[in-house]
């Protein structure tokens, strides 16, 4: 369940464009499934680093996104 609120949160920020918070709860979900709190079995120290480095890695690239930046505006007078 967890899991599914990180993906979410994801997601929503994605979509509304706000990716250095998508980036942030890309970091959170880093640090949770490094743990075993979400995709690992039991708890304990590096359950899942291959997901933990995959949701580092995607917070990484939002960070990039973030920081270039937008072309014009288009606004419609009428």
């Amino acid at each position: 369940m967890l899991a599914g609120l990180v993906l979410g949160a994801m997601a929503a920020f994605i979509i509304d464009r706000q990716f250095k918070m998508a980036a942030m709860w890309a970091f959170a979900g880093a640090a949770l499934a490094f743990f075993g709190f979400i995709h690992g079995a039991q708890l304990g120290w590096a359950m899942s680093p291959m997901v933990a480095l995959g949701y580092a890695l995607f917070g990484a690239i939002c960070l990039a996104v973030s920081g270039q930046s937008q072309g014009p505006t288009v606004t419609r007078s009428g």
